[in-house]
């Protein structure tokens, strides 16, 4: 007569906890590639984000100027918006340092609209975009500031 109780068991086998280990390792790739890619989008959805709101800071200039009857210039770029108080300095949200204000990143406007928009960052830019018979270089309209037009600098 054989008594029970041997290790088996109480417990699990080298190979059972192996299984385990494989499994949750493959679950762990998955998750951080998932997770990489979420990452990379939010980053472009804030730097479309930040062109939206150079947009706005450049509307609220335009209102200025025509309130105090002075002319709009059809370019309005960072740095007069910057030392007219109407925007902080853009952080870069791929290089999580702070954009200068200068004059590479601009407002295109027409009468007291805005029509297009060119945001240079650090590592990218927001400053092209694709239509059907090929890529623009120049502002993008305000129609298109969309995460597919960013490109590398």
């Amino acid at each position: 007569m054989r008594i029970r109780g041997g290790l088996n068991d109480k417990g699990y086998t080298l190979v059972e906890l192996l299984a385990v280990v494989v499994i949750l390792a493959i679950i762990a790739a998955i998750a951080v590639i998932g997770i990489g890619g979420i990452i990379e989008r939010s980053k472009e959805q804030a730097f479309v984000a930040n062109a939206v709101t150079l947009k706005s800071a450049a509307r609220y200039y335009v209102k200025d100027r025509v309130a105090h009857e002075e002319e709009v210039p059809e370019k309005i770029d960072y740095s007069m918006l910057h030392d007219a108080g109407l925007i902080e300095v853009i952080q870069d949200p791929f290089t999580k340092s702070d954009i200068t204000p200068s004059l590479q990143s601009y407002a295109i406007a027409s009468g007291e609209r805005i029509q297009a928009i060119c945001l240079i960052g650090n590592s990218k830019k927001l400053c092209s975009y694709q239509t059907e018979s090929g890529k623009v270089e120049g502002p993008v309209p305000i129609a298109e500031l969309k995460e597919e037009n960013i490109t590398d600098k």
